[in-house]
């Protein structure tokens, strides 16, 4: 039998670290994708401006984060939420594949071609940019 005084306090954190991660994703994952929302918005033309925007915005930002995170003791949890739950909410593959067989198929490949090339280009050379400015930081 122990006695009430002679507990000791229990050291486990109120939330697991897991829980913390995983929290720290949804919430940036919960705001990137209102912002993508936002963004799909002020562009309503037939070339998909705003999945352009986003895309290559997403890729300055994730390599800026990650260059910028190589060199520094930052939270785990704050770097997935941004780079995971933030920037992959935000940023959107999916609908990049999409419109782009919707631009072929509605007779516009050149439109399509287009599309996928600015979008893989600009993408990485973006994601270059960032991460050299991260890692001068």
């Amino acid at each position: 039998m122990t006695k009430v005084g002679s507990m000791r306090p229990s050291r486990a954190p109120l939330v697991s670290r897991r829980m913390q991660m995983a929290l720290s994703i949804a919430a940036g994952g919960a705001i990137g994708s209102v912002l993508r929302w936002y963004a799909g918005q002020w562009t309503s033309t037939s070339v998909p401006w705003g999945t352009w925007a986003v895309n290559i915005l997403g890729s300055l930002l994730l390599g800026f984060v990650v260059g910028a995170y190589a060199s520094r003791t930052i939270d785990p949890a704050w770097v997935n939420g941004v780079t995971v739950g933030l920037l992959g909410g935000f940023t959107t593959f999916s609908t990049f594949a999409l419109q782009s067989v919707e631009l072929w198929e509605s007779g516009r490949p050149q439109w399509a071609a287009i599309n996928i090339f600015v979008s893989v280009a600009a993408g990485l050379t973006a994601a270059v940019v960032g991460l050299a400015a991260g890692r001068a930081m």
